[in-house]
């Protein structure tokens, strides 16, 4: 039997005497065998040529085919045993009608033309020569309309993985929760941390996966090269920090001959034991670290981690397919191509306050049912998956959709045949009875999702039918989720992934979704969709802003202001105190200036410290002044400006201004103050804790028996409020952070 481009001719490329094809099986030919494994991942079964790969090769010259169509033939001698005719060409026999689409509309050249496969066996459909036979086929939305670039295991990864046994499953929010639940994740890690990743920025992640590299995990991290917009500076400098073979490896797919539009999954192996499966990315934008308890903003999404076995098993398949450096897409970091900017430094994030974050605590609950579904192998399967799931809604049934991004059409110009199968599914849910809600980013959108409400609730309105479509941003920075919430009787069901609505998410992209039956995941899971719908409105509706009245507003101070106080050191407090000075207004000397507890001079017990000579701080600057600089340096990593008890020569040390009996500075656990006055003894700013108002404030309240929390700092926020009240202006914060302010 031969391969060509004719139906006969003196240039085709044949199988030797002996050469067979079993039952069921599939036999690929490729033009040259060395050329096809780092594009596939696996040796070709024949080949034309092959230098270095063990390939079995043809006889014969190999055909040639044109990127812009002619056809192929399957020949044994004369006779025509099968054909394809594609793009612009046509064949002369073995076929019939138009040739099959090339290339799909939209996407690059280097598509791979197969047949369609059967949902329930994975093997091609029968033959009918005709392009209906193929699964590029224009006219069949859901086994057809379908793109393949070299190097996809479609057939490997044909089904679903449908797990029925139960397990556990955490549930966290974001943006309020996504943080904690992905670093406590990480830190369970004892031997290996897998992590694929469209973008990966967080400098707390990072942190984290670094401390665990410490503790001698084994971390592998996969990332899209070719993000859109371009890779930031921050994620460059997360991924030289990481990339330390063997111990710790950093792989960016799609440089050269991308197997996927865009590497877009989001999740995280734990020892081959846990999986975490995100809608949103590790940035701070998903997964915010600024201080929760008084709001932030973000992405609203969602977090899945499971340890579920199957699961597990077949993400880690997932994994080491993708990210398999034998394939030509695979590369690990370099400077050359990844080194961030010579001088950049992560900055602190903003103490964003603008959402309330009501849903950061975490659900620990158990799944029934789970199904491990990705793109491009078979999100679209009308008889499983998200199709299958929503097929089933009618009557009496709900539906509850939230989305980034949910286009109406995918192809125009082809009638129904280019519909969103996700929302012609939903559509015809609300045909059948069932409720259904949709809501849609508005922060990102740019109209697609404004035309898709439209779209919806017109169809609600000709036809009284129970859909309806709204656009949110509860969270501050736009929906990022990809998720249905859908109960079905008295089933209830949550899918959560990584998955847009575009064509290029289900079709093109690896994509990882999580679906699961869980009662109890799904009732809180709906308890924030209720709450941001509640706070979203139609398409076209504006919103009007009314004149801002505050009430009790007192303006940022304009002077430096005592910022941090370190009061109970774990262990010894002599040697180990330290107060931080932070400046918001203009640039001030501060020379002469003193610093300490004496309210006034000769109180025993107390001192005052002057700052030396051409002592300044400039505007935004933060200080910190320590009791002894070497203990400082030993707890922190970095050098304070300043030291009053002359432990390091060099550190420039605060000059004692008096010298009465007791004279000195250690600060009381259960009440004292820092005042800071400038030469002539004129207040600059205060704070006190413990005891009855003094020193020009209310001090921060304790309780006369207790003392101040050990290793914990009275911390000012946000760090330009000054309302001389300590108890407003202060709160006791569990992570001392010198040098560093926040929610300016």
């Amino acid at each position: 039997w031969c391969l060509d481009d004719a139906p006969a001719s003196t240039s085709r490329v044949c199988f030797p005497a002996g050469a067979e094809i079993g039952p069921g099986r599939l036999l690929w030919l490729a033009q040259n065998g060395d050329g096809f494994y780092p594009v596939w991942g696996f040796d070709a079964d024949w080949a034309d040529v092959a230098g270095e790969r063990p390939v079995p090769l043809l006889i014969d010259a190999w055909p040639g085919f044109t990127d812009s169509g002619e056809a192929a033939y399957l020949v044994t001698g004369t006779v025509v045993v099968d054909a394809l005719a594609y793009g612009s060409g046509s064949a002369a026999q073995g076929w019939a009608g138009p040739a099959v689409l090339y290339p799909y509309y939209g996407f690059a050249s280097g598509q791979v033309l197969y047949r369609k496969l059967d949902p329930a066996t994975g093997l091609p459909v029968p033959d009918t020569d005709r392009a209906a036979d193929w699964a590029q086929d224009p006219a069949d939305p859901l086994l057809g309309r379908k793109l393949r670039y070299p190097g996809w295991d479609l057939e490997d990864l044909f089904f679903p993985a449908e797990i029925t046994a139960s397990a556990q499953v955490t549930v966290a929010v974001a943006p309020e929760g996504a943080l904690s639940l992905t670093l406590q994740t990480i830190g369970a890690a004892r031997h290996s941390l897998k992590i694929a990743a469209y973008t990966l920025e967080s400098v707390p992640i990072y942190e984290a996966i670094r401390e665990r590299i410490q503790a001698g995990v084994v971390v592998t991290v996969l990332l899209e090269s070719v993000p859109t917009g371009g890779m930031s500076s921050a994620e460059k400098w997360v991924a030289r920090q990481l990339h330390n073979p063997p111990t710790s490896t950093v792989y960016f797919i799609g440089r050269t001959g991308a197997r996927y539009r865009f590497h877009h999954a989001k999740y995280i192996l734990v020892d081959d034991h846990l999986a975490l499966v995100s809608t949103d990315n590790f940035t701070e934008r998903s997964m915010p670290s600024d201080l929760i308890v008084n709001g932030t903003a973000g992405h609203r999404g969602f977090l899945l981690v499971t340890d579920s076995p199957g699961v597990v098993a077949r993400l880690a398949e997932l994994f080491r397919r993708d990210a398999d450096p034998t394939h030509v897409d695979i590369a690990p970091y370099d400077d050359a191509t990844y080194a961030p900017p010579a001088d950049y430094v992560p900055l602190p994030p903003p103490d964003w306050t603008t959402y309330t974050a009501p849903f950061s605590g975490l659900l620990a609950t158990t799944a029934t049912t789970l199904t491990v579904l990705h793109s491009p192998e078979h999100l679209l399967r009308p008889d499983d998956g998200l199709l299958r799931l929503l097929n089933r809604a009618g009557a009496g049934d709900s539906v509850a959709a939230m989305q980034l991004n949910e286009p109406v059409t995918w192809t125009s110009g082809v009638e129904d045949a280019g519909l969103n199968p996700r929302v012609v599914a939903l559509v015809a849910a609300a045909r059948r009875g069932a409720a259904v809600r949709v809501l849609l980013d508005e922060y990102y959108d740019a109209g697609t999702n404004v035309a898709t409400c439209l779209y919806l609730n017109g169809l609600a309105q000709a036809e009284s039918l129970p859909i309806s479509c709204r656009l949110g941003n509860v969270a501050g920075l736009g929906v990022h989720a990809k998720t249905f919430f859908v109960r079905v009787g008295d089933e209830k069901w949550a899918h959560i992934g990584s998955v847009n609505g575009t064509e290029t998410s289900n079709k093109a992209n690896r994509e990882v979704a999580l679906q699961l039956a869980s009662a109890e995941a799904y009732d809180f899971l709906m308890t924030v969709f209720e709450y941001d719908w509640a706070r979203a409105h139609a398409p076209l509706v504006f919103p009007l802003y009314l004149p801002l009245v505050l009430r009790d507003y007192v303006p940022p101070a304009d002077y430096p202001l005592v910022s941090e106080v370190f009061i109970n050191p774990s262990g010894p407090d002599a040697g180990y105190e330290w107060i931080e000075l932070y400046n918001p207004g203009p640039t001030v000397s501060i020379a002469g200036w003193t610093i300490g507890d004496a309210i006034n001079t000769g109180d025993y017990g107390d001192g005052r410290y002057a700052f030396p000579a051409g002592a300044q701080l400039l505007k935004g600057q933060v200080v910190v002044v320590a009791a002894c600089a070497t203990n400082f340096a030993r707890a922190y990593g970095f050098n304070p400006a300043y030291e009053w008890t002359n432990c390091d020569p060099l550190v420039p040390d605060l000059i004692p201004v008096g010298d009465w009996a007791g004279f000195g500075l250690a600060l009381g656990n259960a009440q004292d103050e820092v005042l800071l006055l400038k030469p002539d003894g004129a207040l600059v700013d205060s704070v006190a804790w413990g005891g009855g108002p003094r020193v020009g404030v209310i001090p921060f309240p304790m309780d006369p028996e207790d003392t101040f929390p050990w290793g914990a700092s009275l911390k000012r926020y946000p760090p330009s409020s000054d309302r001389n009240d300590c108890s407003r202006d202060f709160y006791v914060s569990w992570s001392p952070s010198p040098g560093r302010v926040t929610g300016e």
